[in-house]
């Protein structure tokens, strides 16, 4: 069976099909049709990095657990290699995220949204020190106060 993206056709690896619940429904083994995906979620360039991040973890990706910012402890070095590969093809990471859930693929979301995690992790037990890094990390945001957070906290009381 093959996918076809844009103007391009890929062949759909069972094993990969297996991980996706769109492709799944929309997989027929009796039938010679293209499953055609909608390239407003997945591009041919984003295809290829998601195909590829389960052909490196032999179709068993393992799920992430985010303990601190550091991406080399946190990520497997074949997840590193992806996450660099997403960077690298100056697509956003929303638009990889838009891509996993059109396709149903949760190690995906996972794997991004555990980069996403490590970018902003506050260790419980020097929080003073992350939120220091943070800023310097991202300096164009500015500190929210204590007095902003408890204003924060009383006003999303009254929308919950």
């Amino acid at each position: 069976m093959k996918v076809q993206i844009e103007d391009v056709c890929f062949d759909l690896d069972p094993k990969f099909k297996d991980h996706s619940e769109l492709l799944n429904q929309l997989y027929d083994p009796t039938s010679s049709e293209l499953i055609q995906l909608q390239s407003q979620y997945v591009n041919k360039e984003i295809w290829k990095i998601i195909e590829h991040y389960y052909v490196v973890n032999n179709f068993k990706p393992v799920q992430t657990e985010v303990n601190c910012d550091d991406e080399n402890k946190v990520f497997a070095p074949q997840d590193l290699e992806i996450l660099r590969m997403i960077k690298n093809s100056n697509i956003s990471i929303h638009r990889f995220l838009l891509a996993a859930r059109y396709l149903n693929l949760p190690s995906f979301q996972d794997l991004l949204v555990s980069k996403l995690a490590t970018e902003f992790y506050v260790d419980v037990t020097k929080p003073k020190q992350s939120l220091e890094n943070l800023c310097k990390k991202y300096p164009q945001v500015p500190m929210v106060t204590k007095e902003e957070i408890i204003q924060y906290n009383q006003v999303l009381q009254y929308l919950i």
